[in-house]
This record gives C-alpha cells, structure tokens and sequence, in this order.
C-alpha cells in the first residue's frame, strides 16, 4: 500500500538504502501459480481499474473508450472520492454505466462518515494533504451517495472463462 512507498519515496531523498521489493504477481507466485498464464487462455475480456479519487474526466474518458469496444465485464475496484474536486460526478459515472464495484477504504470511511479515510500514510505531510483532502470530498458527498458507498460489497467473486476471480480493494484480509 502507500505506507511502503511513502517511506521509500523519503527514504530515496535522504539517500539510504532501500530494500527491494517483489515487482509482479509472478514473483510472488511463482512459476506454478502464475496467474498471468492462466488468465491468457481466457477468451473473455475483464476491465479491471481503481483509484478513481474523484477525476471524473478520466473515469469518463476510460468508460467512453471501453464503450467503443465493450469488454465481457469490467469492474470498479474502490476508492472513488477523496481527492478531486467533484467527488461526487465520479459515482454518477459509475452509477449511470452500471459498472460493478467493490469498496475501497475511502469509500467505507465517507460512506460511514469516519475522521479519516484510513489511508495509512506514515509521513506527516502526506497524512496532513490526505486528510485535507478527505474533509474536502467528504463534505461535499451527500446522504445519497454515502448510503451508495456503505452499500458496496467489500469482494466480489465470479467465474470467467472458467476461473474463479476474487476482486477486492487492497487484500482479501485488509481494505487498505
């Protein structure tokens, strides 16, 4: 999550050593459960973003060109306000396509009216940005929209092309 790169990002600037990290599923995996061979059989498309922080114009764009050449299924995975201006034109995108989507920690904490949004920044000033940022976007969130985000599932589970998906935001254990 953002705590590691945090710390690396301030790590880098004061010049120590940073450990190394795995860079893909496969390094983590390995070559017996390497996830990407056994998705490139599928002959069904999965769209799969998160992230959004409220920029709507790039949500808009991504949904218009995903519109031009339609996956089987494409999938939201959290984190819709938080950090744009218009927090709430990034759900009605979502609402209005009918985009599945599961809950990320931000949307759990401005759909249950939480302090924070539970981001895990360690440095003081990304907690002190982040945090002005939240009380922006949750501020101007309406009942409406919050009572949307507490309803999102937290996971969600299908069968594509034969293979089960787990989508989560974060981990199956931990939202962030």
């Amino acid at each position: 999550g953002r705590t590691g790169r945090t710390h690396e990002r301030h790590a880098r600037r004061l010049g120590a050593s940073v450990p190394a990290r795995a860079r893909c599923v496969h390094d983590l995996l390995g070559e017996r459960h390497d996830v990407r061979e056994r998705m490139s059989a599928l002959r069904e498309r999965l769209v799969v973003f998160g992230g959004v922080y409220a920029n709507h114009r790039a949500l808009g764009a991504l949904l218009d060109t995903l519109a031009g050449d339609p996956p089987e299924q494409t999938w939201c995975l959290g984190d819709l306000g938080g950090f744009g201006p218009h927090p709430e034109h990034a759900l009605a995108h979502l609402r209005e396509r009918g985009v599945p989507t599961v809950q990320g920690n931000v949307d759990h904490s401005i759909g249950h009216a939480l302090a924070d949004c539970a981001c895990g920044y360690t440095h003081p000033d990304d907690q002190h940005f982040a945090q002005r940022s939240y009380d922006y976007a949750a501020a101007r969130m309406g009942e409406a929209s919050r009572a949307w985000l507490r309803g999102l599932p937290r996971e969600a589970r299908f069968t594509l092309g034969g293979r089960r998906v787990l989508l989560c935001h974060g981990s199956p254990r931990r939202q962030n």
